[in-house]
């Protein structure tokens, strides 16, 4: 349930502040915004879930993880994330414009490699603590090599 309130949350003050506070038209983009935030803060609240399972099993506290083990979780966090991000991706066509379809594909390919990664990896502490949580930390770094190139290029 904690994963569906933070998800939903996110997903409404990113998607619709702008609504309340601007013109009040909900449009189709806000939707994709709605969803699209909730996947992936979803997603990444589950993700440390878990890495914490035992110590969640052992205080009774009954994640995800928890109740259906990692392998079953990596594969609805997957199938969640291409599901989701298909969906957002033909709803777009045509309605956003081809920069914001590659910022969204952008999100959910970086959603479903940091997934994979945590998977297959020994490195479940780097992945949650700085590509879920510290994301825009490396978002910014990017953003600014870019913007460099740009520049200077």
């Amino acid at each position: 349930m904690k994963n569906l309130i933070v998800g939903f949350s996110w997903g409404v003050l990113t998607a619709f502040s702008p609504v309340y506070t601007g013109s009040g038209n909900l449009k189709t983009a806000s939707w994709i915004c709605f969803v699209f935030f909730f996947s992936y803060v979803f997603i990444g609240s589950i993700i440390p879930d878990i890495r914490d399972r035992e110590g969640d099993s052992l205080a009774g506290i009954r994640t995800i993880p928890v109740l259906i083990g990692p392998e079953k979780t990596n594969r609805l966090l997957t199938g969640m994330n291409l599901l989701v991000g298909a969906a957002v991706f033909l709803v777009s066509m045509g309605r956003e414009s081809l920069r914001i379809l590659l910022l969204l594909t952008a999100g959910f390919l970086y959603t479903h490699f940091c997934i994979q990664l945590f998977h297959s990896s020994n490195t479940k502490n780097f992945v949650t603590d700085f590509l879920f949580d510290g994301q825009y930390i490396l978002f910014g770094l990017v953003l600014g090599l870019l913007t460099a190139l740009r520049v200077y290029g």
